[in-house]
């Protein structure tokens, strides 16, 4: 399936185009939505935000507590909820605040005595201890109210503290809610609302729950056109390409200089330590060098693959240069130093760093994403650092090495 001639991959593309299916599908994905143009399709943080806004009973949407309401009614049935059902009317005519991202909580819905604490997770999973966390957060918080926690997603999955986590779900819940407000009040709803309302609709079916008719013309296209889908799946960027390329481009943000990455690792250098050790000038010292690519001495590198754990290192390449034995003269002391006797690698440092998988950290939001590898980084950052100041400390002697072997 891999090895497909350009001819045939142009004749099953010819093929696909001229598919008047294909060209529905098209049409129907061109038709404008307000969540699609924006770009945040899939974003939890852009999702979290529009049901705020139609949790709260004073908002612009003009639809009063409808959708609070309806929330209640399914929440407040649950046994894990300290009030029940004729609770409502006295709730709802309370001073109620709603909440985003207090205390780093999706949604908080704050009643006199009562506090709605919604996760919302679209796409990611939990990760650890967070539900937890936010609980002791709220317990903490807001100690003069008691707490009813609710666990959104997709499907109602279950949350890992189901003893306290409510279950809700996209599909029952809040797409039932909009498709019944849509039947039974369109006529008393404001234009620009009822638009933002049937777009939010149409991108949770398209995007989120995959249930639309756009979905069932993509899978009949898919079985006509299977051998070019197949093809292109096949030959698409997996998930440790896309993570490389985006911790690659993190680090490059960060102000290092990135070095030789292959499949499963980012390599990089301080521009300090790049400069003092000449760093890509190898064969200025007449050394072939046999380590990496770019050929460089010394790299401080990022290991990782669909298992849990960051491998971070320091390595200076085969070389037969006089300075690699100069740096690991300097840097023999650091933690887990070893060398390979037998394809002369030293590595320097071998710190495991624990993370989630790696899907579920793509998954995430831009900041949830940053966030994370920004968490991840912290820990390696004060290797970097102290084996930079090692190496700086012993620069005269550097400098000596390098001026010895270009004369």
């Amino acid at each position: 399936m891999n090895n497909l001639t350009k001819v045939r991959i142009e004749k099953l593309y010819s093929k696909l185009l001229i598919d008047p299916d294909f060209e529905k599908l098209e049409l129907i994905r061109n038709q404008p939505n307000i969540f699609e143009i924006l770009g945040v399709s899939y974003f939890e943080i852009r999702h979290s935000h529009f049901l705020a806004w139609l949790f709260d009973p004073k908002g612009s949407h003009g639809i009063g507590d409808y959708f609070l309401k309806r929330f209640l009614l399914d929440i407040l049935q649950d046994n894990r909820s300290y009030l029940n059902v004729i609770d409502i009317h006295s709730l709802l005519n309370e001073n109620i605040i709603i909440h985003r991202e207090k205390y780093n909580i999706d949604i908080l819905i704050e009643f006199e005595n009562t506090l709605l604490v919604i996760e919302n997770k679209i796409n990611a999973s939990e990760s650890n201890n967070q539900l937890q966390k936010y609980k002791d957060s709220v317990l903490k918080n807001f100690a003069n109210k008691k707490p009813i926690f609710v666990y959104l997603t997709k499907y109602g999955t279950e949350a890992s503290l189901n003893q306290f986590y409510i279950e809700a779900s996209y599909q029952k819940h809040i797409l039932e809610y909009l498709n019944d407000l849509i039947l039974l009040r369109s006529g008393t709803i404001q234009d620009h609302v009822l638009i933002y309302i049937k777009d939010y609709i149409d991108n949770l079916n398209n995007n989120v729950m995959q249930q639309s008719e756009a979905n069932s013309l993509a899978e009949k296209i898919y079985r006509q056109h299977q051998e070019l889908f197949d093809f292109i799946i096949a030959n698409k960027p997996n998930e440790i390409d896309r993570f490389g390329e985006l911790l690659t481009l993190f680090i490059k943000n960060k102000g290092y200089l990135i070095g030789s990455n292959e499949k499963g690792y980012v390599r990089f250098v301080t521009p300090t330590l790049n400069e003092l050790l000449n760093n890509n000038n190898n064969n200025n010292n007449n050394t072939e060098s046999k380590g990496w690519k770019n050929k460089e001495l010394f790299l401080f590198e990022i290991f990782f693959n669909k298992r849990n754990t960051f491998y971070f290192k320091a390595t200076t390449s085969p070389s037969s240069a006089p300075l690699k034995q100069v740096i690991n003269n300097i840097l023999k002391d650091m933690p887990n130093s070893s060398e390979d006797e037998n394809n002369e690698w030293t590595t320097f440092i071998n710190k495991n760093i624990n993370r989630d998988r790696i899907q579920s950290i793509l998954n995430l939001e831009d900041f949830e994403f940053n966030n994370t590898l920004e968490q991840l980084f912290a820990q390696i950052s004060p290797y970097i650092q102290q084996m930079e100041n090692k190496l700086l400390e012993k620069q005269a002697e550097i400098i000596m090495c390098k001026t010895e072997s270009q004369t």
